[in-house]
């Protein structure tokens, strides 16, 4: 167990092995940066990028070790950044890494948990049932 994922586990009663970074927009970006840069014993189990900015993150050095990604943005986003998270999703896929994208028609940028009452309202649900998924394997 890395001490660094270690050290407050037992505290939280959390489970090492199952410790992840979400971020939405900015934070996506930041979450998807920590997960290509951190060394292996600081290496989130799982990442989720709701609606990230992918900007000048380089796509292709995606690890071997990568941790699975989950990725969910609405394709009338403002700032567009449908295609940039369908291309992000092929680069973990290329990479043999698990990945799983949700592209919603509507919801613009900053769905987050807000109801807008469109299907991307459901998004969370998708991740849980992911999560489910991701610690059956």
């Amino acid at each position: 167990m890395s001490p660094l994922k270690g050290s407050n586990s037992t505290r939280y009663k959390l489970d090492p092995a199952r410790i992840g970074f979400m971020g939405f927009s900015a934070g996506g970006t930041l979450a998807l940066a920590v997960g290509l840069a951190c060394d292996k014993d600081a290496r989130p189990d799982f990442l989720a990028a709701i609606y990230p900015y992918i900007g000048n993150i380089k796509q292709d050095t995606v690890r071997e070790d990568a941790p699975p990604i989950f990725i969910c943005v609405a394709t009338d986003d403002d700032l567009a950044l449908a295609p940039q998270c369908a291309a992000l999703y092929s680069s973990w896929t290329n990479a043999k890494r698990p990945a799983e994208f949700h592209g919603y028609a509507r919801g613009g940028h900053g769905f987050g948990m807000v109801n807008s009452h469109f299907p991307v309202n459901n998004w969370i649900e998708r991740f849980y049932d992911w999560l489910q998924q991701l610690h059956k394997v």
